[in-house]
């Protein structure tokens, strides 16, 4: 079935040689037409030249005045070569100051897609699927570097990630990848606020790859979706990936969705949602767990009676204001009320999630706590399956792994709401 839009490519198309990449097989799924600037080997610093391209080039369907039609999906798939060339050096004996082995990873391939959704929204694009950078551990190309990692692990020389001497090689190229889904998730959060008029949704690759795996069973997939570079989809793998990118258009993009005559399933709605980042992580995939409310009683009672609701509150208030007329407005009461008061806006509720995105919770606390008074709730309120007796917990916030310190986690700029992956570790 054709339709009226088009779907515009950016990036780096992830194919070692001539077939059907999987944004060309979303695009021919949505019956649209189809107009690819990404090229083989490129990095997102090849974005303005690509955006250059795409502006120049009038077979793109425009609107009456020269502006991209609303009908465009502006498609931007990066950042993988950025990486891969940053673990080549991992792989040729280096193994200090890598960025890609830090904290807070992918701070420049965002800058540069930032810049690219910009250039495209001001030449009239509206719509934009955001693929996250495939760190995906299950490639066979990582088999070359799991030596390597350990050796970086054991000598500690990644303690800066949370990752001590005898962890996994797979766990920091799993909280990596983490960083780098919240990293690119709040660039669309960001990008979506400051444009009002725009569909900006996440495409969580990572995870994609990851429900791939499980749905076709470990060995199909590991035998099919890669072509002999270790790295790239084969054909069969990007057929694959394409089935993803469909439920996150028909989840993300309902107009176009509706024009393609393609209806998410109730297990597909909300699998890749516009901005909020819980959405876009692919977080409405997976049946979220409750928290149980572990607070003292004297907590809960605190926050109960500092409901507006309350009817006991307004007596209580009632109470403090004729203290006041008779104290000259200074009463212990009010003092109370007005901490109860603050109590209540000092809690938060906070969105955790692991590494994969198949486990997701909920977490009452307040934003007066610690990193590691954080840490501590998040292990208790984590799913019973999860809790192993002295189990250690990692926390990665915005692209950046949570340190131990005296701050707050509002000075963190955690706030009501915000999302945190969390990676739990049995103990050695």
């Amino acid at each position: 079935m054709a339709t009226n839009w088009s779907v515009v490519v950016f990036g780096d198309s992830w194919v070692a040689y001539s077939h059907p990449t999987w944004p060309q097989v979303l695009a021919r799924r949505l019956g649209a037409q189809f107009f690819n600037f990404a090229f083989p080997g490129a990095v997102s610093a090849n974005l303005p030249m690509q955006a250059q391209q795409a502006m120049m080039q009038q077979t793109v369907p425009r609107a009456p005045g020269g502006l991209f039609r609303r009908e465009t999906l502006v498609v931007v798939h990066t950042g993988g070569n950025d990486f891969i060339a940053k673990m080549a050096q991992v792989i040729m004996g280096g193994g200090h100051n890598l960025e890609i082995l830090k904290p807070e990873p992918g701070r420049e391939e965002a800058a540069n897609i930032e810049h690219l959704l910009e250039k495209m929204y001001e030449a009239g694009a509206r719509n934009f699927l955001v693929s996250g950078v495939p760190a995906f551990i299950h490639m066979p190309v990582f088999n070359l570097i799991w030596g390597i990692i350990t050796n970086l692990v054991n000598s500690g020389q990644l303690e800066e990630l949370g990752v001590s001497p005898g962890d996994p090689p797979s766990l920091p190229m799993e909280v990596q990848a983490a960083a780098l889904n919240e990293r690119w998730s709040n660039l669309c959060e960001a990008f979506s606020k400051r444009h009002t008029d725009v569909t900006c949704s996440f495409f969580d690759e990572v995870e994609a790859l990851h429900s791939l795996r499980a749905q076709l069973g470990e060995s199909v997939f590991d035998r099919s979706m890669w072509d002999f570079s270790m790295f790239h989809p084969s054909v069969f793998g990007h057929e694959r990936i394409a089935d993803e990118a469909v439920k996150s258009v028909a989840a993300g993009f309902p107009t176009l969705a509706a024009a393609a005559n393609i209806r998410p399933s109730p297990a597909q709605a909300g699998y890749s949602q516009p901005s909020p980042p819980v959405a876009a992580a692919g977080l409405a995939s997976s049946a979220p767990v409750v928290a149980r409310d572990e607070a003292p009683a004297q907590e809960k009672q605190q926050g109960a009676s500092a409901s507006p609701q309350d009817p006991s509150q307004k007596k209580e208030e009632t109470i403090a204001k004729k203290d006041d007329d008779r104290n000259g407005g200074s009463s212990c009461v009010k003092d109370d009320l007005q901490q109860k008061k603050d109590n209540l806006q000092d809690t938060v509720t906070l969105q955790l999630r692991n590494v994969k995105g198949d486990v997701s919770f909920s977490l009452t606390c307040s934003a007066s706590s610690t990193v590691s008074e954080l840490r501590t709730s998040a292990l208790a309120a984590a799913p019973p399956e999860q809790k192993v007796a002295g189990a250690v917990a990692t926390l990665v916030f915005q692209g950046k792994l949570l340190q131990d310190g005296s701050a707050c986690i509002a000075d963190l700029g955690i706030k009501h709401g915000a999302m945190v992956v969390i990676v739990i570790k049995a103990p050695k």
